[in-house]
């Protein structure tokens, strides 16, 4: 851009004042005549318009290039966001079953502690049962051996009251 202002200076410095001090560097010659002067300026500003509508074009193009990149920048925050949530989840997950099982576990415990309880008293009731059934085994039998006294204290009276 400053080698074009410095030949469109040069040009005009040509044209207003006559012959340029200094030459152009367009291919190391002076233009002779108005109309190469004329001729010269025109193909700069042709170039500087070329060059000026590549420029915008180039800043488009950035433009295009920078609003992609912020696109995808809000798509990694949305994922990053999006990950956060899933590991948030996973982690709550995680603790409900975690106390699930806590509590599980306290409740198998209570069961089986009411189980044992349970058991002994039934151990307890059976051996309670177990001499009481003892105790009238040797009753029955205490009768038994009563009944066959008295059997035979009958048989007894009866032989000598026949007899």
């Amino acid at each position: 851009m400053f080698l074009v202002a410095v030949f469109l200076l040069a040009a005009y410095s040509e044209l207003v004042f006559g012959q340029p001090e200094t030459s152009t560097l367009i291919e190391g010659k002076r233009p002779h005549s108005k109309d190469s002067i004329l001729d010269t300026c025109q193909a700069l500003k042709d170039d500087a318009q070329v060059m000026r509508h590549e420029g915008y074009s180039a800043i488009d193009k950035a433009d295009k290039i920078r609003e992609q990149a912020y696109h995808v920048k809000d798509e990694a925050y949305d994922i990053k966001d999006e990950a956060y949530e899933i590991k948030e989840s996973a982690l709550e997950a995680r603790s409900a079953l975690e106390a699930t099982l806590v509590e599980s576990l306290a409740l198998m415990k209570n069961q089986a502690t009411a189980s044992n309880l349970y058991i002994q008293e039934i151990r307890t009731s059976l051996s309670s049962v177990l001499t009481r059934m003892d105790r009238l085994e040797q009753g029955l039998k205490d009768v038994g051996q009563g009944l066959g006294d008295v059997e035979q204290e009958l048989e007894d009276v009866g032989k000598a009251r026949y007899s």
